[in-house]
């Protein structure tokens, strides 16, 4: 193996937890809890759109060499910056260290997040097979590209059960009910 097969390796597998056994999508994912609440908000939010196209590029170099896997479960940095995103919607501040819900906070996200990236429903299915057909580069950007809509459809999902939707004379009316989740917004 070449040097830049091994740092492509390297990065694409976030320092080898996606060869943690079992769930190396979840493994990857909880590389970023750490990173949230270790690096300054600029730096996290700045590392983001760099860790996709880094992660792009590490990804399409495997990817490149061993066209026959066009997602190996290994290749766990497009969870990484994934979760990271949805992290990025979290406030920061260590004031909301000591308040238990939230942590609720963060594992909802956390399993909004692994829900659908697993599942992949519609549309996330239809990109992700997309670009898996598109060669290399474009089975690599299918990597990074249905995590990102799993990061989106979980930071929906959240503002759905945060609104907690009321009908009220045929008038959809937002009612802040978990009223313990509005005051970190």
């Amino acid at each position: 193996m070449t040097m830049l097969k091994r740092i492509a390796h390297f990065i694409a597998t976030v320092g080898y937890a996606g060869h943690l056994p079992k769930m190396p999508g979840t493994w990857g994912s909880l590389v970023a809890i750490p990173l949230f609440y270790l690096l300054p908000k600029t730096v996290f939010m700045i590392s983001i759109p760099i860790l996709f196209f880094v992660g792009w590029a590490a990804t399409y170099i495997l990817l490149k060499n061993d066209p026959s896997d066009k997602d190996p479960s290994h290749v766990v940095i497009d969870e990484l910056y994934a979760m990271m995103l949805v992290f990025a919607f979290c406030p920061q501040q260590q004031i909301f260290w000591n308040d238990p819900y939230y942590y609720m906070l963060i594992g909802f996200l956390f399993v909004g997040f692994r829900y659908f990236d697993i599942a992949k429903p519609w549309p996330i299915h239809d990109v992700d097979a997309y670009f898996k057909n598109k060669g290399p580069f474009g089975a690599s950007f299918g990597v990074m590209i249905d995590d990102l809509l799993a990061a989106i459809f979980s930071l929906l999902l959240f503002i759905v059960f945060l609104s907690g939707f009321t009908k009220t004379g045929g008038i959809i009316k937002v009612n802040l009910a978990p009223h313990f989740l509005a005051k970190f917004f």
